[in-house]
């Protein structure tokens, strides 16, 4: 992994430098893309194998990467995707680094789709959950990237539209469904938020609060005592409520603030139906899918078969 995450006068930039001086490296790779943390598996395979000091010398045999591929895919250190060449219906495999991802532009509004279905639709609902780390005070970054790739990978029963991704944020689109991911290291938490929409799917809330959970138990796997480092909370108009408390409640709960609240409107928001509603909103987490990789927006081609199998993903520059 360190012959792709390298730092370079503060910089994730001493691999690139690397390759621009390598004749052999300069037509498997954009700069561009190198800066964003998109690598071509070609490009990855060529530096694996290499025999260069500058690469590390790994000197791997194909066998070797494609293990070395998949136990770093496992672990969210990268992020297999397809990309469309050009306007051409010819796929290349492509890999997103997520550390080497970039911060947000400044003034940059990543709720602006959740922003646009409260506006356009006035029966609809903003709902808002936070899974809290501030008892431990443990969320490292790499903690929400390997989140992210879990469920932009695994996402195949739902079908996918554009995924926006940066540092510490993700824009998901599922069908008529938005989610928004967003980490706040400074209050140690994970915030979602999407919108129920009463005339297309009311369960987006649902869907959300599942597909967040099974992409963190399945994080969990390896880290003793994960499940007790956070608590999920709920967002209402009177405060937060937990969600242990509104499993454990029957006609009313309470928020953090000693606020009482009618159990029954919440349970329908976040909990009744989720586990028989044939809506596509509350499809919880799936096998794994290959993603396609839409670094700049294109014009929309005619769907085909694989497409309407994965998603489109843009990287934020």
């Amino acid at each position: 992994m360190s012959s792709i995450i390298r730092e370079h006068a503060g910089e994730h930039s001493q691999l690139l430098h690397c390759l621009k001086q390598d004749k052999h490296a300069i037509p498997l790779f954009k700069e561009a893309d190198v800066k964003q943390g998109v690598f071509t598996g070609v490009l990855l395979e060529y530096i694996w194998s290499s025999n260069k000091k500058e690469y590390k010398a790994l000197n791997a045999r194909p066998d070797e990467i494609e293990a070395l591929k998949r136990i770093l895919e496992h672990f969210g250190l990268i992020c297999r995707v397809r990309r469309q060449r050009g306007t051409s219906n010819v796929f290349e495999e492509c890999f997103i680094v997520p550390a080497l991802l970039a911060n947000p532009p400044p003034g940059s509004h990543p709720d602006a789709r959740i922003r646009d279905l409260l506006t356009d639709f006035p029966d609809a609902q903003e709902c808002v959950c936070r899974w809290d780390f501030s008892k431990g005070k443990w969320l490292p970054q790499y903690l929400f990237e390997r989140l992210v790739c879990t469920i932009v990978t695994s996402c195949s029963a739902v079908h996918l539209g554009e995924v926006v991704l940066a540092r510490g944020m993700a824009d998901i689109c599922a069908g008529d469904l938005v989610l928004l991911l967003c980490l706040h290291p400074e209050s140690w938490c994970i915030e979602a938020r999407t919108v129920n929409d009463p005339e297309g799917c009311p369960h987006a809330s649902q869907w959300m609060l599942q597909v967040v959970q099974a992409g963190l138990n399945k994080i969990a796997d390896g880290i003793p005592n994960f499940g007790e480092a956070y608590h999920v909370l709920l967002k209402t108009e009177k405060g937060d409520v937990e969600l242990s408390q509104l499993h454990r409640g029957q006609k009313r709960v309470f928020t953090t603030n000693r606020r009482a609240l009618r159990a029954t409107p919440l349970k329908a928001m976040w909990l009744d139906g989720s586990d028989d509603c044939e809506a596509a909103c509350c499809s919880a987490v799936a096998q794994p899918n290959v993603p396609i990789l839409s670094p700049t927006p294109t014009p929309n081609p005619a769907p085909t078969s694989t497409m309407l199998q994965a998603p489109s993903v843009r990287v934020v520059e």
